[in-house]
């Protein structure tokens, strides 16, 4: 499995790619923007995108899934608890940058966390890790985990929003910090990392109240 970064729209989100050189199939980690134009240069690459996992339901993650779904016919897979948000921009987010986005899509399935997924790209395990929004995931390949905004380099997400909560999230994290061994660390934001740098250097360990 090959990975690519794309960073899309106004907030500076990572889109991932996931693909298999073999079967040319083909997986995207929340596409936040530019919808279309993922499904172009993927088109216009030969592969074939079957899935769009979504680790939660704030705006910047969202707003490319419906143009994507609709012009790859891949699945969306989103926790059940953030469905809500969707097409809300008073809960996800978009209100509050002065934009009127909503998401305009149903997920195909509908997560709770714990699931083993088979994917077109290979397997992975679905970790509910709630506290940044209530939906949260984070999805396990075993050497690589997409975060989304729950865990960041020498950082971690944001608790302000619906349903977020500093402890919660702080639980969450522990939760992934529990894991066996190391794993690369891919975020929403910024820049890579591993578990066992945040281990050592994430403030979420020390700090004793929300920032």
């Amino acid at each position: 499995m090959k990975i690519a970064r794309l960073v899309v729209g106004p907030v500076g989100t990572n889109c991932y790619i996931l693909t298999d050189e073999e079967t040319k199939a083909a997986a995207a980690v929340d596409p936040g923007a530019e919808g279309l134009a993922i499904a172009g240069a993927l088109e216009a690459s030969g592969y074939r995108l079957k899935e769009i996992l979504i680790t939660h339901g704030h705006f910047d993650h969202i707003c490319g899934a419906a143009d994507l779904a609709r012009e790859t016919n891949a699945q969306i897979f989103m926790h059940e608890s953030d469905v809500v948000m969707i097409d809300d921009p008073h809960l996800n987010f978009s209100a509050e940058f002065g934009m009127d986005a909503v998401g305009g899509f149903e997920p195909d399935v509908r997560l709770k966390g714990g699931e083993r997924l088979s994917l077109s790209v290979g397997e992975c395990d679905v970790l509910w890790t709630p506290g940044h929004s209530e939906g949260g995931v984070c999805y396990d390949f075993g050497d690589t985990l997409f975060v989304g905004d729950t865990l960041m380099r020498d950082s971690y997400g944001r608790c302000d929003g619906y349903r977020g909560d500093f402890e919660t999230l702080k639980k969450s994290i522990e939760k992934l910090f529990a894991l066996d061994g190391d794993r690369v660390v891919l975020p929403g934001h910024g820049q890579a990392t591993s578990l066992d740098r945040e281990r050592m250097y994430n403030p979420i360990s020390t700090d004793g109240d929300e920032r």
